[in-house]
């Protein structure tokens, strides 16, 4: 709900996955990533949304495959209200690792059980240094080992992959 208070219908296992990783490049040119999302279930995820996000700024999103949500209008947006609440409670993204506005929030849709969506991301190294991609994955649907204040191991809902980015030679 707007309010802040997230109910879920039904268990969705979501597992994120990012190739290549590490993704190494040279300053100026653009490369692929393919982002991928599966559903363990039971449960189908419905209202599936993705956040992509580069972490610092080495590396710009300059293209990407998937349908994207356009961004939030003031608290009128569910997806965002949400997507916004689910991400809060997860420490590892939350707790500093976040530095603001995400790159993409991908509008997945309806994923079914056992079913894996794809989209690729296409990077610009901007300049030399390393960075973080970080994909975020939920649903309206619980996905059990990600719920709580502390995620369990267990949770794959939320994958970084390293960027490297070196000056040309």
């Amino acid at each position: 709900t707007v309010d802040g208070s997230v109910r879920f219908t039904g268990a969705a296992h979501l597992v994120v996955s990012l190739m290549p990783h590490p993704l190494r490049m040279t300053v100026g040119h653009v490369r692929r990533l393919v982002v991928a999302i599966h559903n363990s279930g039971p449960d189908p995820a419905v209202h599936a949304l993705a956040l992509i996000e580069v972490r610092a700024a080495h590396f710009t999103i300059v293209r990407f495959s998937g349908k994207q949500l356009p961004p939030p209008s003031g608290a009128n947006s569910l997806a965002h209200a949400r997507w916004g609440a689910r991400v809060q409670s997860w420490p590892a993204i939350a707790g500093g690792a976040s530095r603001g506005k995400p790159s993409v929030v991908w509008k997945v849709g309806t994923i079914a059980s056992g079913r894996t969506v794809r989209a690729v991301v296409r990077l610009d190294a901007r300049s030399a240094g390393r960075d973080e991609l970080l994909v975020a994955a939920g649903s309206s649907a619980g996905d059990p080992p990600c719920e709580g204040v502390t995620p369990t191991r267990q949770c794959k809902s939320f994958a970084f992959a390293n960027l490297i980015a070196r000056k040309p030679a």
